[in-house]
Formats: C-alpha cells, sequence, structure tokens
C-alpha cells in the first residue's frame, strides 16, 4: 500500500516545518537556558590529537531538555587507583535550528556542536564536557532530523584558560589564576639534579619562592622555573637552590608573568604534576649492565 500523500516524509515540508517548530516550542517550555561555550585550539598536537593551551573566550545562551530528568547518569564519584573520580554525565537535548540561529550565524565555523567544547548548566551550576554528539535521534520524523543530542561530562580543569564574559563561569578560572616569576636557568644543573619539583621551596641568598612548574626544553634539559609566594628579591646572575630536590642553577633572566594553576577540586590546594614520580625517580639507581632492573 503506497504512502499517504497527505505526509509524505520527502515532500511534505508543511509537516516538518510544523514539527521544528513544535520541537522548538517544547525544549523552550520544558527545557532550561544553557550556556554553550566553544573550545579554541591554539596548538594543537597533531599525534595525540590534543591541544594543552586551548581556551574558552565566548559563550551562547541556549535553550535546552535534559533527557534525564531525576538525576545525573554516570557512575557517579568512584574510587580509582588515582583517587576519586567524579564521572555525573547528563545527557541534553536542543533544537538544530536553534544551535544554527545562536552559535553557527556568530561562529559559521561551528556546523554543529563539537565533542571538547563546553556547557555551562545553571542549576545546579556545573561545568561540562560534551563527549558524544548524536543528530539521528528521534530518526528522521517525518523524513527530518530536528535535534541534537549531546552527552556530556563534568569537566575536569587543567590549564585551559577561560574567559567567556559570564561571571558564574569565568571566576572558576580566576580562582586559579596567580601571579608568578619565571626564571631563565643557565647551562645545567651544578649538582646533576636535572628539576626542581613542584611545590617545593627555592631559594636565592635571602630571597624564598615556591615552585610552580620546570619548564623543559624537548631534550628535557630544564629552561625556565616558575614561581609564586615569593618572598625577597630574585636575581639574574645568582645561583638558585631547590631545598628538596638539590637541584642548583644560575638564573639568567628574571621577569614577571600570569600563570594558571590547577586546583585540587576537593582540598583547593595547588596540584603539582608529576611531582610524587618525579621524587620516586631520585631514589632509583639502574645499572649499567640491566637497564630495567634496580641496583640499590
Amino acid at each position: 500500500m503506497a504512502l499517504n500523500p497527505f505526509f509524505n516524509n520527502f515532500n511534505y515540508t508543511g509537516e516538518q516545518r510544523l514539527l521544528n517548530d513544535l520541537t522548538v516550542e517544547t525544549i523552550r517550555a520544558m527545557g532550561q537556558d544553557v550556556i554553550y561555550i566553544p573550545r579554541e585550539y591554539l596548538n594543537i598536537d597533531e599525534i595525540f590529537g590534543e591541544d594543552t593551551k586551548s581556551r574558552f573566550s565566548n559563550g551562547y545562551i541556549l535553550e535546552m531538555y535534559p533527557v534525564e530528568t531525576l538525576k545525573f547518569g554516570g557512575s557517579k564519584d568512584v574510587m580509582t587507583k588515582f583517587g576519586i573520580a567524579i564521572t555525573s554525565r547528563v545527557t541534553l537535548e536542543f533544537a538544530k535550528t536553534r544551535f544554527f540561529q545562536e552559535i553557527s550565524t556568530k561562529q559559521p565555523e561551528i556546523t554543529r556542536p563539537r565533542e571538547g567544547d563546553l556547557v555551562y548548566m545553571p542549576i545546579p551550576g556545573l561545568l561540562f564536557e560534551i563527549n558524544y554528539v548524536n543528530d539521528e535521534e528521534p530518526f528522521y520524523q517525518f523524513g527530518l532530523l530536528t535535534t541534537f543530542q549531546i552527552t556530556c561530562e563534568l569537566f575536569t580543569y587543567s590549564h585551559e584558560e577561560i574567559n567567556t564574559g559570564f561571571t558564574e563561569i569565568d571566576e572558576v578560572f580566576e580562582k586559579r589564576t596567580d601571579y608568578a616569576t619565571i626564571i631563565g636557568l643557565t647551562g645545567n644543573s651544578m649538582t646533576g639534579i636535572t628539576l626542581f619539583q613542584g611545590g617545593e621551596i627555592i631559594r636565592q641568598g635571602d630571597a624564598t619562592a615556591t615552585v610552580v612548574e620546570t619548564i623543559t626544553n624537548n631534550r628535557g634539559k630544564a629552561t625556565d622555573v616558575y614561581l609564586t609566594n615569593i618572598t625577597g628579591s630574585f636575581v639574574a646572575g645568582a645561583t638558585l637552590m631547590g631545598i628538596e630536590s638539590g637541584a642548583v642553577y644560575t638564573a639568567a633572566s628574571v621577569q614577571e608573568t600570569i600563570i594558571n594553576i590547577p586546583q585540587d577540586p576537593f582540598t583547593e590546594k595547588a596540584m603539582h604534576n608529576n611531582d610524587v614520580i618525579q621524587k620516586q625517580s631520585y631514589t632509583i639507581q639502574f645499572s649499567s649492565d640491566n637497564p630495567f632492573s634496580e641496583n640499590c
């Protein structure tokens, strides 16, 4: 039996427009305003497909409907070998036409929601990262795809710069931003220990500071060290000594900067990447005969 000519899935555009209008109206009535935040890529690693220097500088208000209306999805808070992992997820649905109107017209390169972009839900005041985009559900009603459906996971902050113009979002970045001093390092460490430890105290005469991070080149040689909590004055030409690590360098240059310091989400204390691994490596020695086994 042939299709009903009054509801032809491919030619009857009147029903398609009606379906789209009803979808938009329903989401506006039952959903909530969410802020869509595109990710700007500054230096993409083509091997790993990531950008450690990405930033978020725009935000667009768009109405979305939470598919799970009773609770967050995901595995909630689970204990892993790296500590507590917060895996709360949310699935949001919104009209394609509204996405094009509010976002694509302002940033034409964004033709669909993108994995890695963020959405901020004012209720309950959380920032989520898009993990997956589904553009085929519901499946071709009247021959038309009217909505995007995105699956998001609670966003884990790293070194991203966040300056969207929305105070409730930007304050997260501002709380993790601090003034720092960059000290350029000359030559090799005088003690043979190549890196300062994140979080350790560094000293130059009577001046002291806390190490945020040691910057290395592609050969693993330390080139700069970032310092905060400074007392006294650091100068070029004098030696720097790490109290815990024992690394000693000559300071080549001193300048001020602003740095984004990752914080532990529970203690709100500064996090220093790879510190435990680095400290442990100082206690390990390897034999020249078998470099894969420890020779204590």
